[in-house]
Parts: structure tokens; sequence; C-alpha cells
């Protein structure tokens, strides 16, 4: 699990005073844009059947800033025909030392689908971003644990927040991210887990403060030479073989 080691993938677009603006979608789960204090933004969002998967349209408009630059995006769960975009989007975001490879890409999805979220351009039907998660037991994170998948887990360590490199910047990853959580924030079921976790590089941990994620302090996990910093997030009455 690692988290971007270049700012332009998860870098907010508004500055320090940008916020999360709240919407309601068709299923009442809320999506967001980024967006700041002062600027009067409008969404609107409608559900929507795209390739047999249930997905959340977001249309969004956003005044005095030019344009938030989210336009209109299309979530769902990803599937196994999306998997040769997923691969190429992992290998062009990170370092070669932290990109998670095929294999591990393909562990992801055929293990933990319910927790592999992709943002799709409605218009192409091409998937320009993805997050990505396994779950893992306990509150700790380490090498083994995010590894591998613990279906009865409780842990929710998400590993990858990927948006193409044409498209950053643009408040996409903020939407993603919180369309995301949200989404696993409104189930009911027992397959909800009880927290979400993430290591992040240091430059990072404002952007997954500004998401809703506390930053809980250094983690002891190596991946590279610089230090990783554990994030981390309550879902609401997280439920997860209780």
């Amino acid at each position: 699990m690692r988290t971007p080691s270049a700012p332009p993938l998860m870098r907010r677009t508004s500055g320090p005073s940008a916020k999360l603006a709240t919407f309601r979608s068709a299923d009442k789960a809320p999506t967001y844009c980024a967006g700041t204090g002062n600027e009067a933004t409008r969404a609107r969002t409608v559900s929507a059947r795209l390739g047999g998967c249930t997905v959340t349209m977001v249309a969004q408009s956003a005044h005095g800033v030019g344009g938030c630059g989210v336009g209109e995006l299309a979530f769902r769960w990803a599937e196994a025909r999306d998997l040769p975009r997923i691969k190429a989007l992992e290998a062009a975001s990170y370092p070669a030392d932290e990109a998670a490879t095929p294999q591990r890409l393909e562990f992801r999805l055929a293990h933990a689908a319910e927790f592999f979220l992709v943002c799709e351009d409605p218009s192409s039907h091409e998937v320009v971003g993805f997050v990505c998660a396994t779950v893992a037991s306990g509150d700790a994170l380490t090498e083994e644990s995010m590894a591998s998948h613990d279906p009865r887990g409780d842990n929710l360590c998400i590993h990858s927040v990927v948006v193409e490199q044409a498209r950053r910047r643009r408040g996409i990853a903020s939407a993603m991210l919180a369309h995301y959580v949200s989404a696993i924030d409104a189930r009911e079921d027992r397959a909800k887990p009880r927290l979400a976790s993430l290591l992040s590089k240091e430059h990072l941990c404002p952007f997954y403060q500004a998401a809703g994620f506390s930053l809980i302090g250094p983690s002891p996990v190596e991946h590279g030479s610089e230090q990783w910093f554990l994030l981390q997030r309550p879902f609401r009455n997280g439920s997860r073989h209780d």
C-alpha cells in the first residue's frame, strides 16, 4: 500500500483554502468536488447503467474559478475488462519500485473486487482513474497484511488512488476518493469494514486529511527511501463480521 510519490497525482487543485463541497446522489450516497468557500458550485447526479454496471454520473460546473475541471464522470466497480487500462495507469503513475505489479493488480481485482472502483469518462467509456484496496485485520498495517486480503478483516487498506496524467489538477482525485469512501460508508451489510487506512508521503498528508482521514503518525513500513505516514478514518457503524 502506498500513495503517489509525486504531488501531481493527488495535490488539491484549489489551494490551502480548498474544501469538499457535498452533493446528494440518486442512491443517497454523497459525491464531492473540490471547491473554495467563496465560490458557488452546482452539481447534479443521476443514476445510469453503463456496461451492465450501475454507475453514478456527476455533472459539475463551477463559477468564478474557470471551472472545477471535473466535468462529467462515471464511477463504477471494476471488472476484468478494465485490467489492461488499470495496469497502464498504475505503471505510469508511480515509480517502478512503488508501482503494483500486474500480478498484484490482478490479485486485488480477483479477491477484493467489491473495493476496486474505477472512474470512467462516459463519453469515451475510457477508465481515467481508480481506487483499489484490500482488507486486513486490526489497526496496524504491515508489509504482510498489505500483500494479502483477509475476507474477514475489518481494516480497509487503500493501496492506490490514481488519475491519468492528462486529467490531474482538476479535482478528480478528490471527487473519486470521496465517492469511494461514501459508497462504502453507505453499505449496511456485514461486508462493511470498521475503518479505512492508507500510507502516504508527508507532502500528501494534507490531501487525505481534507478527505476526512486523520494523521496517526509515522509508519514502520519501509518502502523506498522516504518515510511513510499512516492515516485512518472510521466508517459509520462499521460492522464487518462483528
